[in-house]
């Protein structure tokens, strides 16, 4: 099973409640390594799964 630290969920779960404009900063903050495992922790959260998938092309495009 892949293993998700409490921080990363913190982040996605932040991220549900943030606008547009500051999810590109809380992007930056992670490290490459984090990438997938916060776009794993938001897959896994219900509500940020549409969000996620359509973002995924311009999150791969900043790196």
């Amino acid at each position: 099973m892949l293993f998700i630290s409490q921080s990363v969920i913190d982040v996605a779960r932040i991220h549900a409640l943030m606008p547009m404009q500051y999810e590109l900063y809380i992007l930056i903050g992670l490290s490459d390594s984090l990438i997938f495992l916060y776009v794993g922790a938001c897959l896994l959260h219900g509500s940020l799964m549409s969000r996620a998938s359509k973002k995924m092309q311009f999150r791969v495009a900043v790196y």
